[in-house]
Parts: structure tokens; C-alpha cells; sequence
């Protein structure tokens, strides 16, 4: 995160995106800045009464000789006193950050979406009824791990032009396996999750990845004569002549402009008809705490990714009309 965050503040940004980010931080920032200082003085304080309480556990789990002397004991007193307070403080801190949050999503992001593309719909929260994006996800096979916890919001959708209808969302998704002691919880995945279509069915797949994510099998691995591309990118395909032919120099340029751009790793398949791709961001869409609540470096990524989503897209349609699939 802060290494994207990082090279995003270097990002020249265009005079409308400017004036955009302006209107939203004088119309936001005062109510915003007010509600993210009550948060962060309630975490501060949740933090340091956990301390405690965490050191009075020590203190009684352990050796009870220690409650003899006075500074073990009055730790434990003040653990215990921690304890009482710390029940209604989370409460409190979990119902104003809720706001915040809510205000955030509502009053930043949804405006942001909207006068960046007003044909773009946003939506804080996203109920995946009949897991059609995580279907979606599953059917892009970016790799062979397995999920049985799958979390989605801050949905997007829209057109970014006239003929590129775009899904995109916030994903995260886990494996739980055991019970009780024994539960364990993998991160299998969290990031930004894009959808968009080509202009024909290609009838075969093309992986594009970064080369620190090698599959375990590479019968279907590309070997490419761009020796810049393959220092940042592996790319698999069963049909290696047709990865060849879609993989032009001007894609092959737009992907490591991206990624020398901004750091971020990401992946790309294109799957017969549909275009896959998954950006290495961990949770987005969330306000600060510690630090500016209109982070400038955040809304200027999620332009980029939607920009770079655009021109990937119309990039592959441009070579498939040249191409006999």
C-alpha cells in the first residue's frame, strides 16, 4: 500500500482531476477531519487499554506468586478497571467510525465516481446474491487456490465509453479450514477485482502475470522476444501463437507504464469472451484514520485503474478486429 501510495503522489494529474479533487475536499473535509479525530483518539485509547488488560492476563495466567508484590497487583487492578472501560469504548469507536465510513462513501467516493464518469454507479455496499462476481472470479482462474470465504463490496459499474461496459469491485477472499483452537484463516486474496468484455470470443485464455506469481505448471508458459516485458510479466496461453499475436508492443508498453508507474502488482486473463483483472491493492474504499481523511494518493489510484481498465480494454478490441480467432 504505501509503496503505490508513494509513487501515486508523484502522478501528474490533469487540471480537471484537480478541480475535482478540490470541490470534493472543501466540500467534505471540515466534517470529515472532525469525526476521523474522534476516531483516532478512541483507537488510541482502545489500544492502550487493551494493553493493559492483555498485561493483567499475563500476570493472572501465569505465576500467581507475582501478585504479592505491589506493581503486579496494581497492574492487574488496572487491567481489570481497563476491562470495564474498554466494553463501552469499543462500542462508541465501532459506532462513530461506522459513520465516518459511511460519510466518506457516500459524500467522497460516490461523487468522485460520479463526476469522474456519470455513467459509472457506485455502490458502498454490494450484495452478491447469486455469486455472479465471485463466480466471475472463479472462472478467470488467476490460480488453483481454493476459497469457501468470499467478502465483496464498493461494487462499480458502467461504461467507461461507448463500448466498454466495466464491473469492478472490492474483494476479499479467504480459506478457513479446522474449528474452535485449531481454525486457521488464509488470505487467499484482497484487491480490486475488474470485469470488461472483448469484442469477440478468442476461444482459448491468455495469463498475464507478475513473474513472482509463477504457477506451479508451465507446460503453457510464452517464451516472448521482449526481454524488458518478461523482467516484470510471465504470460501462459494453450494457444501460444494467438498470446503472441495479442500481446502487440503497444499492450505489452501499456502494462509496464502501469505497473513502473505505480508499483502495483496485478494480473490479466483474457478468457474467451471476457477480460479478467485483479489488482494487488489489499482493502480499498476505506477512509484513514491515521492520516488525511481526502487521501488525495487513494483517488487518484482508483482513476488510474479505471483509466488503465479502459485502455487495456480497447487496446485488445483494436488487435481482435485484426485478428482471425
Amino acid at each position: 500500500m504505501k509503496k503505490f501510495k508513494s509513487k501515486a503522489s508523484k502522478v501528474k494529474t490533469s487540471a480537471e482531476f484537480n478541480e475535482l479533487y478540490k470541490k470534493l475536499y472543501d466540500s467534505n473535509i471540515v466534517n470529515l477531519e472532525k469525526t476521523r479525530k474522534k476516531v483516532r483518539l478512541l483507537t488510541i485509547i482502545q489500544i492502550i487499554l487493551m494493553i493493559f488488560v492483555g498485561i493483567a492476563y499475563v500476570i493472572l495466567d501465569g505465576d500467581s506468586d507475582l501478585l504479592e508484590y505491589e506493581i503486579p497487583r496494581n497492574l492487574v487492578i488496572i487491567g481489570g478497571i481497563s476491562f470495564l472501560i474498554l466494553i463501552p469504548v469499543l462500542i462508541i469507536n465501532h459506532n462513530i467510525k461506522s459513520k465516518y465510513k459511511a460519510t466518506y462513501k457516500t459524500e467522497v467516493l460516490s461523487n468522485f465516481f460520479n463526476l469522474i464518469n456519470n455513467k459509472l454507479s457506485y455502490f458502498p455496499e454490494y450484495s452478491d446474491g447469486n455469486n455472479l462476481l465471485q463466480n466471475s472470479y472463479k472462472t478467470a482462474q488467476f490460480d488453483n487456490k481454493k476459497h469457501n470465504r468470499c467478502e465483496i463490496d464498493d461494487y462499480i459499474e458502467g461504461n467507461l465509453d461507448e463500448d466498454t461496459f466495466a464491473k469492478l469491485c472490492d474483494i476479499n477472499l479467504e480459506y478457513e479450514s479446522g474449528s474452535g483452537k485449531d481454525k486457521n484463516t488464509t488470505k487467499i486474496f484482497e484487491g480490486i477485482f475488474a470485469i470488461t468484455s472483448c469484442n469477440k470470443d478468442i476461444g482459448t485464455y491468455v495469463k498475464i502475470s507478475k513473474d513472482k506469481f509463477k504457477l506451479k505448471a508451465k507446460p503453457d508458459l510464452v517464451q516472448l522476444d521482449n526481454q524488458t516485458f518478461e523482467k516484470y510479466f510471465d504470460v501462459y496461453s494453450e494457444d501460444k501463437i494467438f498470446a503472441l499475436r495479442i500481446l502487440t508492443p503497444d499492450i505489452m508498453e501499456l502494462l509496464m507504464d502501469f505497473y513502473t508507474k505505480y508499483e502495483l502488482d496485478f494480473e490479466i486473463v483474457f478468457r474467451n469472451e471476457n477480460i479478467y483483472l485483479r489488482f494487488f491493492t489489499g482493502a480499498m474504499f476505506e477512509p484513514r484514520v491515521f492520516g488525511n481523511s481526502m487521501d488525495r494518493e487513494l483517488l487518484v489510484l482508483y482513476s488510474s485503474i479505471l483509466k488503465f481498465v479502459l485502455e487495456l480494454t480497447k487496446e485488445v478490441n483494436h488487435v481482435l478486429k485484426e485478428i482471425e480467432v
